[in-house]
């Protein structure tokens, strides 16, 4: 499960969202579910969530979005019939043109 950077934000100054983010990640951890938390952007927002047992921390603290990649082509999924197969005709979808994506990494808490 992925905890939103809106509930990571500075977790390190209010009690309250510890308190949601421990149970969330309590109730996770019953149920076999890992968990990322996202919007890590300080050493003690860090150290708030990895107290409360998060298992991933994704975020500006480790390195910035890369910009660079790109998809080649749109995801689909494959239950979808192609336009083909709904038209009885041929195949009239374009080659996609590339989107920019933004990726970050995420790090394994120790």
């Amino acid at each position: 499960m992925k905890l939103d950077m809106g509930l990571i934000k500075n977790i390190d100054q209010t009690p309250s969202t510890q308190a949601l983010v421990h149970s969330t990640i309590d109730y996770c951890h019953q149920n076999q579910l890992l968990v990322i938390a996202e919007g890590i952007e300080t050493e003690s927002e860090y150290n708030t969530v990895k107290d409360l047992g998060a298992d991933f921390v994704q975020g500006l603290l480790y390195t910035s979005p890369d910009k660079s990649i790109r998809l080649a082509a749109p995801i689909i999924p494959a239950s979808l019939p192609s336009t083909a197969q709904r038209t009885g005709g041929t195949n009239a979808l374009s080659p996609p043109k590339h989107r920019k994506l933004r990726c970050s990494s995420t790090a394994f808490v120790r």
